[in-house]
């Protein structure tokens, strides 16, 4: 009896708000989690709005040959660089379906790369300048996604 209460409480304490787990990390996805720190939403938006620091958010699958390409683009030196001056966040779009849903203003495309303000709203000025898909860039270089960060960085 004891141990299933146990069991429950831990439960409990793992489920966020809306019914899903809350993650401190993300999944691990091969975005070179060895050098950047990626933060599940809760924990990037709640670190975000402490340090008044802007989000790096990206929506991805596992599954999706354009991710995978994508990955690579997070081993760049000055993208790792870059990343440390603001707070990562890696949404799975098969994995945390209400996240990837709610990070998706113009589509559900993948990968998308959004900016949010320190307090979670998107700043839309910073995106890759496609037309249809603003928040796709480049998944084999770096340049654009690295010169997004240094504007958003002031570097």
């Amino acid at each position: 009896m004891a141990r299933g209460l146990h069991i429950v409480l831990m439960a409990a304490l793992c489920v966020g708000i809306g019914g899903h787990a809350s993650l401190a990390q993300p999944y691990p996805a091969g975005f070179n989690e060895d050098a950047i720190q990626w933060r599940s939403v809760a924990a990037g938006l709640a670190e975000a709005k402490d340090t008044g620091k802007p989000v790096v958010l990206v929506v991805h699958a596992t599954w999706c040959p354009v991710c995978q390409t994508y990955r690579d683009v997070f081993s760049d030196p000055e993208v790792v660089t870059l990343m440390r001056r603001v707070v990562p966040v890696l949404v799975d779009q098969d994995r945390e379906p209400e996240d990837a849903a709610h990070f998706a203003p113009d589509g559900d495309y993948m990968p998308r790369t959004l900016v949010l303000s320190p307090s979670g709203e998107l700043l839309s000025d910073y995106n890759s300048g496609w037309a249809d898909y603003l928040y796709f860039y480049a998944p084999d270089r770096a340049e654009p996604l690295a010169a997004m960060l240094q504007r958003l960085t002031g570097e």
